[in-house]
């Protein structure tokens, strides 16, 4: 659609786009715990 700056996604067969500002602003911690266990599981 000619559109920039905007994150495509999918939810129920339609395509959502979410302004990139918004997508990323909402951090969050990657949980050491869960990549020890997928260090684990991966072997």
């Amino acid at each position: 659609e000619g559109k920039s700056n905007f994150m495509a996604g999918l939810l129920k067969d339609e395509v959502l786009l979410t302004p990139l500002e918004q997508a990323v602003k909402g951090k969050s911690q990657v949980n050491k715990e869960l990549i020890r266990v997928s260090d684990i599981v991966s072997i």
